[in-house]
């Protein structure tokens, strides 16, 4: 078999053959080629638009940088693949069949003169609609008769002020011609290079080279050329890889939204490459575990890093079996962890979630280091509940840290925060091969005694005596909703936690003291059940204590003695007489908060 000749040829295309082209459906967006990434209008950052470019076009008539395409002669009819240039291409396509979409402010004169006139708003708006939908052509060559047909508007209103209107047309015309004459689709050229001869992986290389060099394309970008080729493997688990095909037929579809070419779509009848292995699998496990979010072109995903660090470019079918394993447990632990974390039915009930979402607020790099210790973990036998207890003592640790208000303390405290990373690139993958091989080093500094100090820091903190007792009631920090969480997840038996809770004040909130009190403390607030909350207004305490969920919550609440030691009630008003035993109270409930909460997490 004969090699195909190669060759490089450079044409010019004035704009209206590029759009035949497209029109005709012989111009297709390879599955290399990145996503179409320009906004329509400039934008605060200094990112090319589509505006400005099509502005550049107008005063040079040319399009200066070629436009790149692989031809293929090989079938019945020409076709042509895009190599580079696709946003060019999209802002091209977007000018000539929305102009005002492109250059809106084109139509203020216009739509001006029709606001000040005394029409229906639903006349003004049927004209506006139709006239800010007409494509370049339908503008340049406008007609009455052609765009007002369907519809009377014309002979009731626009034959009124006809000679007004064909000026301000006249007008948006000259600014959509070159020079106020000559039209944009065929005196503006483009300049194309054709290689001519060329496989498919041979332009995925073309494309590589010229974007490496010449354009910001993306770590992840770059890995769609680089992996293009590999397909020498094969995925043994036929489920997971029925579930991989499905997220790259999502993938795929999602790629293609808003292009102006007919692009790559994704069937299970191909080879898969290396590129989509990792893409499709990321985005299955995204489905199934919460910490795992979908890849998208923002520096190089979480699979990626990962696989990098276990077998480096080695998709062998023996590698890449031993990953899609790996990656399975680890999610299946990921998912146990956050159930432990943030059990359902408490975290809803109580704090609406929260809790849950704050693993959302995890950066790719956090999970990273986090994934990598699991897989450690994992890959030296260790059991779940070793591997569990491990990750949560780093992550509440790593949550609770955010919590500190003090910059120097904070500054301190993170030092013993080893998922928090300090810089990318070599220095976090070097510490991930250490955490690979030591995977206890994720939470070997958040020591029970360092998480205690950490608490007990944040209490101090959170701690503040108001001297007006109508302040606003505080949201209640991450460190607090943890405390009370496993409070109730260690004390409160399950089936009970299916009820809606209110937070309560054991001290009512609008009680009266004297000097500084700090009424909202975590100390002095409780969930309970919220049919029990209403029952008991501003009353006393003994209200609550024969009701049977107490029962189960019970040391957190002062016996009626000490309760009377520090709070007076009359004629439904409340009053803290003493200071001292109200905070010796709190403190109690801080520390009982604490201890349950460090007991939990590493006995």
């Amino acid at each position: 078999m004969t090699e195909s000749i190669k060759n490089v040829k450079n044409e010019q295309w004035d704009v209206k053959l590029l759009i035949q082209k497209i029109k005709n459906g012989i111009i297709t967006k390879p599955k290399f080629q990145r996503k179409k990434k320009w906004n329509t209008m400039p934008q605060k950052d200094t990112n090319p638009n589509e505006q400005d470019y099509i502005r550049f076009l107008f005063d040079t008539r040319n399009s200066v940088h070629a436009i790149t395409f692989g031809e293929n002669r090989n079938s019945s009819q020409q076709t042509y693949t895009n190599i580079d240039g696709n946003n060019r291409i999209n802002a091209i396509w977007h000018m000539m069949n929305r102009p005002f979409e492109v250059f809106p402010d084109y139509l203020n004169k216009l739509f001006d003169f029709l606001d000040g006139l005394s029409w229906e708003d639903q006349i003004k708006s049927e004209i506006k609609q139709k006239v800010a939908e007409m494509s370049y052509m339908e503008i340049i060559k406008f007609k009455y008769t052609r765009f007002f047909a369907d519809c009377s508007i014309y002979d009731s209103h626009l034959r009124m002020v006809q000679k007004e209107f064909d000026d301000y047309i006249e007008e948006i015309q000259s600014l959509l011609k070159l020079n106020g004459d000559d039209t944009f689709d065929t005196h503006v050229k483009i300049n194309v290079n054709l290689f001519d001869g060329y496989t498919t992986d041979e332009l995925c290389k073309v494309f590589e080279d010229i974007n490496r060099y010449n354009s910001k394309l993306t770590e992840i970008e770059l890995k769609a050329c680089a992996l293009y080729s590999i397909t020498d493997f094969k995925i043994e688990d036929e489920i997971v890889q029925k579930y991989i095909d499905k997220a790259l037929v999502k993938f795929y579809e999602k790629k293609s939204e808003d292009e102006v070419l007919s692009c790559y779509q994704f069937t299970s009848n191909e080879p898969m490459n290396a590129y989509d292995f990792i893409v499709g699998f990321q985005n299955h496990c995204c489905t199934i575990c919460s910490f795992i979010e979908e890849t998208d072109t923002k520096g190089i995903s979480l699979f990626f890093k990962l696989y990098k660090i276990l077998y480096k470019e080695d998709f062998s079918t023996e590698k890449v079996n031993r990953f899609v394993k790996q990656m399975t447990e680890t999610c299946r632990i990921l998912q146990k962890i956050e159930d432990n974390c943030f059990t359902k039915n408490i975290n809803e009930k109580i704090f609406n979630k929260t809790c849950n979402q704050k693993l959302t607020s995890l950066k790719k790099n956090n999970t990273f280091l986090i994934s990598i210790s699991i897989i450690g973990y994992l890959d030296q036998g260790e059991s779940d509940d070793t591997i569990i207890g491990s990750i949560q003592q780093a992550l509440f640790y790593h949550f609770m840290c955010q919590d500190i208000i003090d910059k120097e303390k904070r500054d301190e405290m993170v030092l013993s925060d080893i998922i928090r990373y300090e810089a990318g690139g070599a220095y976090i993958d070097a510490m991930a091969r250490k955490i690979h091989e030591s995977p206890s080093l994720i939470s070997e500094k958040c020591t029970k005694e360092k998480m205690s100090q950490l608490i007990t820091l944040l209490c101090q903190e959170a701690n503040k005596p108001h001297l007006y007792k109508k302040d606003d009631r505080r949201k209640r920090k991450f460190f607090e909703k943890s405390l009370i969480h496993f409070y109730y997840k260690e004390n409160v038996p399950t089936n009970l936690l299916r009820q809606e809770f209110q937070i309560e004040h054991i001290v009512p909130f609008s009680s009266e003291w004297k000097e500084e009190v700090d009424i909202d403390r975590l100390g002095n607030i409780i969930p309970i059940v919220a049919s029990m909350n209403g029952k008991r207004g501003n009353r006393h305490l003994a209200v609550y204590l024969q009701d049977p969920f107490i029962s189960f919550i019970k040391d957190m609440f002062p016996t009626i003695q000490k309760y009377d030691g520090m709070v007076s009630h009359s004629n439904r008003t409340s009053a803290v007489f003493s200071n001292g035993e109200y905070n010796k109270f709190c403190e109690g409930n801080e520390q009982r908060y604490l201890d349950n909460f460090i007991k939990c997490l590493y006995e």
